[in-house]
């Protein structure tokens, strides 16, 4: 891993402590166990939107079936993304080769996104959540994703005054 930035955690913080102790009520209360049956649930419904999405295209011919089509297909897109989330952060089976095989097949193949460089920056994101620092250079990496505005004057974390332009 390669350093992004500097913190320095201060030993006397009550808000450290409070943490640990927030997680310690966590692990005990089992809030970090994966449920099979609820991932298997989720998986048997994305792969109900993919066949729903070949039925459509292949079994029908109108044009609105198609666009049920797209519609369908984008959430398969949707439920493989949160896949590839959790696997990739080792949710599953928290055995970090497996969870890492899934989130390769959910990501890379269901996304269509190389799902080890979305963990690395991921990671970044993680420890730089929603901060720009133009002075030093560094920044949440997931905050100037430019899938929606393709335009780098409207996006607030490529430049620092967007309305004068």
């Amino acid at each position: 891993m390669r350093p992004v930035a500097t913190y320095r955690l201060s030993e006397d913080d009550p808000a450290a402590e409070a943490f640990a102790e927030l997680h310690q009520f966590f692990i005990k209360q089992g809030f970090f166990q994966t449920s099979a049956v609820w991932y298997t649930g989720k998986m048997a419904f994305a792969a109900s939107l993919l066949a729903l999405t070949l039925f459509l295209v292949v079994g029908c011919s109108s044009w609105y079936w198609h666009c049920l089509a797209s519609c369908s297909l984008a959430l398969f897109w949707q439920q493989c993304g949160f896949f590839m989330h959790d696997f990739m952060h080792s949710q599953g089976f928290h055995e970090r080769k497996i969870d890492n095989w899934i989130g390769l097949a959910c990501g890379t193949l269901g996304v269509g996104i190389n799902s080890f460089w979305w963990q690395e920056e991921h990671y970044v994101h993680h420890a730089l959540t929603n901060t720009v620092d133009y002075e030093n250079g560094f920044f949440d990496p997931q905050m100037k994703e430019e899938s929606w505005a393709q335009n780098k004057s409207c996006s607030h974390s490529l430049q620092r005054d967007c309305s004068a332009r």
